[in-house]
């Protein structure tokens, strides 16, 4: 039997451990809050209109009186007055377009002059 010695051999083996940390906070996170929602009204009649008329729904509101829709008046109601019929798609243009008959919120709309928003009506 032959008997031979090695020289020490030394051999690195890398080692992983793993060990499960538990973090505590002192500082709990701040509630979030929620802006309030803005509330919408409805608007709000000249005070020149005429009262009696408004939400009644029955449609005999006559040209000036006070609404919130169209079936409170005889014809139509634009921005809370009952309106006698009036073509539409010249109110707040102010080019000077709108014939006699047209809505309009201000006599620049119309080519002539707008009274209680028709064009061409006189005083």
């Amino acid at each position: 039997v032959t008997t031979t010695t090695c020289p020490e051999v030394t051999v690195t083996v890398p080692v992983t451990v793993t060990v499960p940390v538990t973090v505590t906070t002192t500082n709990p996170p701040k509630p979030t809050t929620t802006p309030p929602k803005p509330t919408t009204t409805p608007p709000k009649p000249s005070p020149t209109c005429l009262a009696g008329y408004r939400g009644k729904g029955n449609g005999k509101g006559p040209d000036g009186a006070c609404c919130s829709h169209s079936d409170d008046c005889k014809d139509t109601c634009v921005k809370g007055i009952c309106r006698d019929r009036c073509l539409t798609g010249y109110e707040g243009k102010k080019n000077g377009k709108g014939p006699n008959g047209a809505c309009c919120s201000h006599s620049n709309d119309c080519k002539d002059t707008c009274v209680k928003g028709i064009c061409g009506v006189h005083p």
